[in-house]
């Protein structure tokens, strides 16, 4: 008879033949514990080094540098390039060389040299690879984390001034803000009467902008079934691009807020709704209290560096009470 999980045999005193069972049975386990594996080596190790998959599929000493990780094992043995070697996967591993000192504390892979374990934290790339169990041992278990979201949000609830700092926020932990600032705005409670530039700076300098244009109205003409679910805006040259948010207020059947849609033309915005028959008196109201983030490149910051958002150096006179969601990852 055999086990019920993994088919190993049960073996009773009166069976003859236990070598060959047994030896059945040994490769079995050995096929299905995956605590180690057998793998090829890029480079020369040492025993202990933590080592990552490269593209070339071999393991290579790991380091907490965003680009020789995730760090996936630790050797068993040592070796050199093109060796097969023994990688321990996660469990229990002891070094008579270690010294932690604190247990139950996290272990990172280190960020400043390959194959090194710290109980640092690093201030970029952390990868928790395990925690203390004692001062020579570890239990190992290496947590892959994909980029982290890292949001700020804030308000202001009054009208601006010029060149103020809405915000002043030293950064604690390095983060990363994306080329396009996707999801990055801002929203105002009270409307710009003119085109105004709120600015993000890193340290002083600039690194992105919104831009709060000033509320406006339809053209005095009718609504344009675009088919499809969608519905034309007469507005002469209106200025907004694709994903803008806007609030229509005063229509009869198109009240509610919109993003501005790809198929937008320059006196017409393009909006997601259902198609109703309406002509337009030119007095509604389109709103444009949301401005977007934009930013020329990725912008990295590491602890103690300063985020900023400012006003411009005249403020517009009107614009107040804004929310904002800065969104990077980490």
């Amino acid at each position: 008879m055999t086990t019920e999980k993994y088919d190993l045999h049960t073996i009773d005193y009166s069976v003859q033949g236990w070598d060959a069972i047994l030896n059945t049975d040994m490769e079995k386990l050995d096929d299905m514990i995956t605590s180690r594996m057998i793998n090829t080596i890029g480079e020369t190790v040492a025993q202990y080094d933590a080592v990552y998959l490269k593209s070339d599929g071999k393991f290579w000493k790991a380091q907490a540098d965003g680009t020789k990780q995730p760090a996936l094992g630790l050797m068993i043995e040592s070796g050199v390039a093109d060796d097969e070697k023994r990688i321990q996967r996660e469990g229990v591993i002891t070094n008579v060389a270690w010294s932690w000192t604190t247990i139950g504390a996290y272990v990172y892979l280190d960020g400043s040299t390959a194959g090194d374990l710290t109980e640092t934290e690093p201030s970029s790339n952390a990868q928790v690879i395990g925690y203390v169990l004692s001062a020579t041992s570890i239990f190992f278990n290496p947590v892959v984390i994909a980029e982290r979201p890292f949001e700020i949000g804030g308000t202001w609830n009054a009208v601006l001034e010029d060149s103020m700092v809405l915000l002043r926020l030293p950064i604690y932990k390095a983060c990363t803000f994306p080329e396009d600032l996707v999801d990055s705005n801002l929203y105002a409670e009270i409307s710009a009467t003119a085109s105004t530039v709120i600015t993000l700076k890193k340290n002083g300098t600039s690194f992105g902008t919104a831009t709060f244009l000033p509320d406006t109205n339809p053209d005095a003409a009718v609504a344009v079934d675009k088919t499809g679910g969608k519905v034309g805006i007469p507005v002469t040259a209106h200025g907004l691009s694709e994903g803008q948010k806007i609030i229509l207020d005063g229509t009869t059947n198109y009240d509610g807020t919109y993003e501005v849609d790809a198929d937008s033309s320059t006196n017409e915005i393009v909006i997601v709704a259902t198609y109703v028959a309406e002509t337009f008196a030119g007095t509604e109201d389109i709103l444009l209290s949301w401005a977007f983030f934009v930013a020329a490149s990725e912008t990295s910051f590491v602890a103690n560096d300063i985020l900023t958002i400012t006003a411009p150096v005249t403020a517009d006179t009107t614009l107040a009470d804004l929310g904002w969601v800065i969104v990077g990852t980490r």
